[in-house]
C-alpha cells in the first residue's frame, strides 16, 4: 500500500510541478509588455490582439485536444504540449518581428491547451476512489495560483536584464521539466474505472447543463485572464506610476489567486458540493467589489486590495467549471472531452475580450473595462440563479444517452 502512496503521490507532483511551469510562459507577457511597449516593439491595440491570439489558439486547441485527450496517450499529449510551448518561449526571447511574435505566441497558446485535460485524466485514473479524485484535483489546481506567483515573482526579477530574458528563463524551465514528465511518469492504465459507454464529443457539446452555465463559464474566463494580462497597464493608467512600481502591486493577484484555491475545498463543502452554488457567490463577491474602482478615486493599495478580492472569487469559480466539474465523467471516459469544452468556452470569452479591451483602453479609457467586468458579473449571477435546481450540475446519469 505504501508503494502504490508513494507512486500516486510521485504522479501527482509530477502532473502539479507541469501545469505550476506553464504559467511561466504565459504571465510572462504581461510582466515584458510594459517594456514591449516603451521599447515600441509593440503598442497597447497589438497587445490585446497578441492576447487574443493566445487565447483563440488555446480556445479551439482545446476543442481538438479534448477529443485526442480521451484517446491518445494523456502522458504524452501533455508533455509534447510544454516542450512546444517552452521552445516557443525561447524563440520570442530572441526578439523577432512583431509578425514571428504573433505566430509564436499563437503557437505557444495551442501547445498549453493540450495540458489540463490529460493531466486530469491521468489523476483520475490514478486516484480510483470518487473522494480521492476530487481531493488530488483540488491539490492539482494549487498549481494554477503557485505557478502565477512564480510567473510574477521569476519574470519581475529577470526583467531587468530584459523582456527577452523574461521569455527566455520561462521556455528553459518549462522545457526540463517538459522533457523530464516525458521520462518518468508513469503509463497509466484507465480502462478499470470505466463503467459506462463513452459519449459522443458532440453529445457532450451539445448537453442542456453545460448550455446553462455557457454566459457565467464565458464571463470568467473574460474576467480571469484578461485581470492578469492588463491590470499592469491599468495601474500605470490610473496612477500614473512606472513599470518597477506596478510589479510591487501586481504580485498581490497572483497570491489572491492561490488562495482562492486553498479556500476552494471549504466553499465547496459548505455549499453542499453544488458547483453552481459555488459560482453564484463568487460572481456576486466579483460584482460588489468592482463597483467602488468606478464609483471612487480610491487609493492604490485599496484598489490592489479589491482586485485581490476579485482574483481570488475568480480562481474558486475557475476550480469548480474547470477542476471539480469535467471529473463527473470518469467512468465514462469524456474527462478531456468535457475539460476541452469547458476550457474552450471560457477562454473564447478571454480571447474576445483581450482584443475587446486593448480598443477600449485606447478610445474610451480603463473604466470602460471595470464596468463591462461589473455588467457580466451581475448577469452570470442571474444566469446561475435560475440553473440551480436541486440535482446540482451535471452527473454521469444525465449523460448517458
Amino acid at each position: 500500500m505504501n508503494c502504490i502512496n508513494i507512486k500516486r503521490g510521485f504522479i501527482l507532483g509530477m502532473c502539479w510541478m507541469s501545469y505550476a511551469s506553464i504559467y511561466l510562459g504565459r504571465l510572462n507577457l504581461s510582466i515584458a509588455a510594459p517594456i514591449m511597449e516603451q521599447e515600441e516593439l509593440i503598442n497597447a491595440v497589438q497587445m490585446g490582439a497578441l492576447g487574443s491570439c493566445f487565447f483563440f489558439t488555446y480556445a479551439f486547441g482545446q476543442i481538438i485536444n479534448g477529443y485526442l485527450g480521451d484517446r491518445v496517450n494523456s502522458k504524452r499529449m501533455f508533455s509534447v504540449g510544454i516542450i512546444v510551448a517552452a521552445l516557443c518561449n525561447i524563440l520570442i526571447g530572441f526578439g523577432p518581428s512583431v509578425p514571428m511574435i504573433f505566430l509564436l505566441w499563437s503557437i505557444n497558446g495551442y501547445a498549453q491547451s493540450m495540458i489540463w485535460g490529460p493531466l486530469l485524466k491521468i489523476l483520475a485514473y490514478t486516484y480510483i476512489k470518487e473522494k480521492e479524485r476530487s481531493r488530488a484535483a483540488m491539490i492539482l489546481s494549487t498549481s494554477i495560483g503557485v505557478g502565477s506567483v512564480l510567473a510574477i515573482l521569476i519574470s519581475s526579477i529577470v526583467l531587468k536584464n530584459g523582456f527577452e530574458a523574461v521569455f527566455w528563463v520561462a521556455g528553459i524551465i518549462m522545457l526540463v521539466i517538459g522533457m523530464t514528465t516525458w521520462l518518468y511518469i508513469p503509463h497509466i492504465d484507465h480502462t478499470k474505472l470505466i463503467k459506462k459507454e463513452h459519449v459522443s464529443f458532440l453529445n457532450i457539446f451539445l448537453d442542456k447543463e453545460i448550455r446553462k452555465i455557457l454566459i457565467p463559464n464565458i464571463a470568467h474566463g473574460i474576467i480571469k485572464d484578461n485581470l492578469n494580462l492588463w491590470i499592469p497597464i491599468l495601474f500605470m493608467m490610473m496612477y500614473g506610476i512606472d513599470v518597477k512600481q506596478v510589479i510591487i502591486y501586481v504580485f498581490l493577484i497572483p497570491l489572491a489567486t492561490l488562495l482562492g484555491r486553498l479556500i476552494f475545498p471549504w466553499v465547496y463543502h459548505r455549499c453542499r458540493e453544488s458547483e453552481k452554488l459555488v459560482a453564484t457567490i463568487a460572481f456576486g463577491v466579483c460584482a460588489s467589489t468592482l463597483v467602488p474602482l468606478v464609483v471612487w478615486q480610491i487609493p492604490i493599495w485599496c484598489a490592489t486590495l479589491l482586485l485581490a478580492f476579485i482574483a481570488m472569487a475568480i480562481s474558486v469559480i475557475n476550480a469548480a467549471f474547470l477542476t471539480i466539474f469535467p471529473l463527473r465523467f470518469a467512468e465514462s471516459n469524456n474527462i478531456a472531452s468535457v475539460s476541452g469544452i469547458m476550457d474552450f468556452i471560457a477562454y473564447m470569452g478571454a480571447a474576445v475580450g483581450s482584443v475587446l479591451f486593448g480598443i477600449i483602453i485606447k478610445y474610451l479609457g480603463y473604466q470602460s473595462i471595470i464596468l463591462f467586468w461589473i455588467v457580466i458579473s451581475a448577469i452570470s449571477i442571474v444566469c446561475m440563479i435560475l440553473s440551480i435546481n436541486n440535482k446540482g450540475m451535471i452527473s454521469n446519469e444525465r449523460v448517458e444517452r
